[in-house]
């Protein structure tokens, strides 16, 4: 009897474990790629006040966007970054970038700020639609305006 108790009690710890396990899932039921554009305005924080300008490890550099629709220009969400200069040129940046009436999704990366090819974002995570999500996001800077090109995943 109670061999079978505790074997009763692995399965049934097996089955929620699986349920909790689907229910972690991502909203996003498929792969997804689109993109959008970005009207950016930037801050930069110099923490040597000797050195003015110069990028020093430590400075921040932290940037709010508009997220734009680039077949028509209507806004469809925004974007907050917050850099730090690692080791100049590079700064590590974490972003949150908010689609309206979709969520919120999360990215982390690191750029080079006199790259004009762009950069990649590793996407952590996300609210609403994007809850747990997983993907990329590729940064192609190279235009007078900036394009992202979400690749999500579920």
């Amino acid at each position: 009897m109670r061999k079978l108790l505790v074997a009763t009690s692995v399965i049934g710890i097996a089955v929620v474990g699986t349920g909790l396990a689907g229910a972690a899932g991502s909203r996003i039921v498929e792969e997804e790629t689109f993109s959008i554009t970005e009207n950016t305005t930037f801050v930069v924080f110099d923490t040597k006040a000797a050195d003015l300008g110069d990028m020093d490890p430590g400075d921040e550099v932290i940037y709010r966007s508009q997220l734009l629709d680039p077949t028509d220009g209507t806004k469809v969400g925004l974007d907050r970054v917050n850099c730090t200069i690692n080791k100049p040129p590079m700064m590590i940046c974490t972003a949150a970038l908010a689609l309206t009436g979709r969520g919120t999704i999360s990215a982390q990366f690191a750029a080079d700020v006199t790259s004009p090819e762009g950069f990649l974002m590793a996407i952590t995570g996300g609210t609403g639609e994007f809850e747990n999500v997983r993907g990329s996001i590729t940064a192609d800077t190279s235009d007078q305006v900036a394009t992202l090109t979400f690749h999500l995943l579920p």
